[in-house]
């Protein structure tokens, strides 16, 4: 995929890079959250996930406990009100990019959920997403 190629052709040198996830801790993950991710975050996740740019660090899949780790920090984000129907796989201050699991798939639509609420920031899709705010934001 071309966006990601990009986001990783912009990737920077950290001394310990993040682990690439397994198609069975993929699986894991999905029948933990009880979702079918979108075909481009699973490439990410699969094949991109170990890149390094700017300041977003993404969900890993690994149960590990930390501030990274998406199924525990869905499972909190949701005690502070994110709705079912949001999915996160990044936070940004208190605030969260989400898929939005009410739009058509495979591609969910991505939303931005403000820890004050809902708003109507919104991308086509996870690439759209990665070209406008972690590539275009970034350069």
């Amino acid at each position: 995929m071309e966006t990601l190629e990009k986001l990783k052709s912009l990737s920077e040198s950290v001394p310990k890079p993040p682990t690439l996830p397994t198609e069975k801790e993929l699986k894991n993950a999905e029948e933990k959250l009880g979702v079918t991710f979108p075909p481009s975050y699973v490439e990410y996740q699969l094949k991109y996930s170990d890149v390094s740019f700017g300041p977003f660090e993404l969900y890993q899949l690994f149960e590990d406990g930390s501030y990274t780790d998406l199924i525990s920090s869905v499972r909190e984000v949701r005690e502070y009100g994110l709705p079912e129907h949001l999915l996160p796989f990044l936070e940004d201050n208190g605030d969260y990019y989400c898929f939005d699991l009410t739009s058509k798939g495979p591609e969910y639509l991505v939303r931005f959920w403000s820890h004050n609420g809902t708003t109507n920031e919104k991308w086509d899709n996870f690439l759209d997403w990665v070209e406008e705010c972690w590539i275009g934001e970034h350069i």
